[in-house]
């Protein structure tokens, strides 16, 4: 391990920690056995005997190595009564096929994870999909529904899910990604420095050496962020995030793909501040690293420099280190409206297992509730506040004093079109010290009867007198189709705040 890879960069120590390679101790192998008399003096002694065992154990050890049996079986011995027997003829050896297929024939067994790295780790993964038990979620008041319904068997129970939201790459994995970044951003306000650095091998590359590459790319990199945060390179630093991406650059063949080669020449090539290029020894040299991003067919189409970018690659993560990472914790509050907690469970769980959980009654939101009416500075705070001065203990499923740290609160999504679950939390970020689903709703006295008049009465949306104004106008000149496909691109975006009750009006103005 190098000096650099220890987990507590920012101080110098001189036993330092490692989880690389060991786990930070949880992995531990046992020690090395005391060697044979005999071996021990080969590998130890300077004499004639002890030289040459050292410059040549590999060819002493493939002496006694076994292989498996290959070779040309004699087929022509008769069986008789006695054991059966076979016989080779020549040498015994190991037989393996290239790595890399002939062009007539599809990879197979091991050709598989160096052809086709890509698709036989996603086939693995369906394996273990297929293969393992299934996790499903629903919520607490639709499986008491169904429990008086008479249906109990959890196998009908939920919808089916394989990847978690902490699956790195996932889609739910980088939309939470973006989320916390944006609330970072809420929190402290948008970025002042935005600093892009590229990893350009001159001697090793990526097939050679990956191991070595990522280890020294995340090497530079944590000692980048800790100048920039820690030493404050640039000045005093509120927060910090960075992201990283796997990028592939190459000039084309000039023989086999001449146009792309021009365009790519022409439009994609590295250039100095004043606009031209890097000559040595007055001859322009460059090589991929010189090439920005492009699509190959885009710019031969349009011949113009194009780049599409896959915002979720994460092929070139060998070590399980952290694509995304930010300096400020971010805690991620889930909300439920009344009954309607996520339980996750397993197909082979029972009804009385599923039910009987403690979560069902202390969920993170309902904790809060709890916690507002004992804590005279907690209701001076709405919902994203609450990390910054409380800690959720998942153990014990209550709300402490927060010791030290820091941590901003980011309250999950909710899709304009659950409409209840929607305006919910709008109003969770105003809200401030409720005791209960009922204060929620509650403002100036009155309890509305749901969260979208709440945010109606704490004049949160504005009415659609707008919208209904435009179409009044367009009806004058436009046809009835016309207006129709206005009125249902307004649906379609959710541009209006009570679709019903402009319908309503239009329709009783023009019938």
């Amino acid at each position: 391990m190098w000096y650099n890879e220890r987990i507590n960069r920012k101080r110098y120590a001189r036993k330092p920690k490692f989880y690389l390679c060991c786990g930070n101790g949880k992995v531990q192998l046992p020690l090395l056995r005391e060697s044979p008399v005999i071996l021990k003096r080969l590998l130890t002694e300077d004499d004639e005997m002890g030289r040459y065992f050292r410059e040549n154990f590999r060819v002493i050890n493939m002496v006694f190595s076994f292989t498996s049996l290959g070779g040309k079986v004699d087929h022509s011995i008769q069986k008789g009564m006695g054991p059966q027997i076979f016989q080779l003829h020549g040498e015994n050896y190991h037989l393996m096929d290239s790595l890399k297929p002939p062009d007539s024939d599809s990879d197979k067994f091991g050709q598989l994870y160096i052809v086709d790295t890509k698709n036989e780790i996603a086939n693995r993964a369906a394996i273990v999909g297929v293969n393992q038990k299934s996790l499903k979620s629903d919520s607490y008041d639709s499986i008491q529904q169904s429990e008086n319904a008479g249906k109990t068997d959890m196998h009908e129970q939920g919808s089916r899910f394989l990847l978690p939201a902490s699956f790195t790459g996932g889609a739910r994995y980088m939309k939470n990604m973006y989320l916390d970044a944006m609330a970072i951003c809420k929190h402290f306000g948008f970025p002042d420095h935005e600093i892009t650095r590229y990893l350009h091998p001159r001697k090793l590359t990526a097939e050679d050496m990956p191991d070595i590459l990522r280890r020294m790319f995340k090497i530079k990199l944590e000692s980048l962020t800790t100048d920039l945060t820690y030493k404050q390179l640039l000045g005093k630093t509120f927060s910090a995030m960075y992201t990283i991406e796997f990028q592939k650059r190459e000039i084309p063949d000039k023989e086999k793909e001449s146009e792309l080669y021009e365009v790519v020449k022409d439009m994609m090539i590295h250039v100095n501040k004043e606009g031209f290029p890097v000559y040595r020894e007055k001859v322009f040299k460059c090589d991929n690293t010189h090439v920005i991003l492009y699509n190959k067919e885009l710019s031969l189409w349009y011949r113009a420099h194009i780049n599409v970018e896959w915002c979720n690659q994460t092929d070139g993560r060998i070590f399980q280190f952290p694509i995304h990472y930010r300096s400020t914790p971010v805690e991620r509050i889930q909300f439920h409206l009344p009954g309607k907690q996520t339980i996750v469970f397993k197909d082979d769980d029972t009804y009385e297992e599923v039910t009987s959980r403690k979560l069902i009654e202390n969920t993170m939101f309902l904790g809060w509730f709890e916690l507002c009416k004992v804590s005279e500075i907690a209701r001076t705070l709405n919902l994203t506040e609450i990390p910054t001065m409380f800690t959720w203990n998942k153990r014990e499923k209550k709300f402490y004093d927060r010791k030290k740290g820091v941590s901003i609160g980011r309250i999950n999504y909710a899709p304009r079109k659950i409409e209840e679950a929607f305006y919910m939390r709008v109003l969770l970020n105003i809200v401030r010290g409720p005791f209960s689903f009922k204060d929620i709703k509650k403002f100036n006295g009155v309890v509305y009867p749901g969260y979208k008049e709440t945010c109606f009465a704490r004049g949160l949306l504005e009415d659609d007198q707008e919208y209904i104004d435009d179409i009044v106008r367009t009806s004058f000149t436009g046809f009835a189709s016309y207006l129709r496909h206005a009125f249902v691109i307004m649906l379609m975006y959710g541009t209006l705040s009570t679709p019903e009750d402009v319908l309503e009006m239009l329709t009783t103005q023009y019938s």
